[in-house]
């Protein structure tokens, strides 16, 4: 999630024109690809070790 955080910074502030697109979608993915493991980890809870 930083890394998407930073480049969406990145690509607002400093980039402007088509690299700015391509950083914001690549900031996109990162934020799809970090949310989709933080829901994996939270959904999949504790799990008992049958002690």
């Amino acid at each position: 999630m930083f890394i998407s955080a930073g480049t969406a910074l990145l690509a607002r502030t400093k980039l402007s024109g088509f690299f700015s697109k391509v950083v914001l979608t690549f900031s996109f993915c990162c934020l799809l690809v970090s949310g989709i493991i933080v829901a994996y980890i939270v959904l999949g809870g504790p799990t008992s070790t049958g002690r």
